[in-house]
């Protein structure tokens, strides 16, 4: 059963991506140069790294996320190179919302992650949804 809303889980993410038209999408952008270009990941419970190095030092990163639950918001947490946290908000971008982080010259990564808005939902609805970022 677990399996079976995992893959109805991902043909929504499919369906859902397919359906916006034309999207270009990209690898994450290597240390030495950061794209402009939208890229698409999935997330879930877990953070989830959306930008990283060039990507995310200096840099505006535009978070648009579309969660499978209406219940669910999105956490948004940015580390350092070593990897420490250096800033994190629950709740950051509300249920297939959008917003805009200026990421100074310490954030070295940008995560997001899928969490309840309370701990019913936290236990019993599954956390599955998919973000476009892009880097300007």
């Amino acid at each position: 059963m677990k399996n079976l809303k995992k893959i109805c889980s991902l043909f929504v993410i499919l369906a859902l991506t397919l359906s916006m038209g034309n999207i270009p999408a990209s690898a994450a952008a290597p240390d030495d140069e950061a794209s402009p270009a939208m890229t698409v990941f999935a997330l879930n419970g877990e953070y989830t790294v959306v930008a990283s190095g060039a990507a995310a030092t200096n840099r505006s990163v535009t978070i648009i996320c579309y969660n499978d639950a209406s219940v669910h918001h999105n956490d948004v947490r940015m580390r350092d190179i070593n990897g420490n946290v250096l800033w994190e908000e629950y709740g950051a971008i509300p249920h297939s919302g959008s917003r805009t982080f200026i990421c100074g010259s310490d954030v070295y990564y940008v995560e997001v992650r899928i969490a309840a808005t309370n701990i019913f939902d936290d236990l019993f609805v599954q956390k599955s949804g998919f973000c476009n970022v892009t880097y300007n």
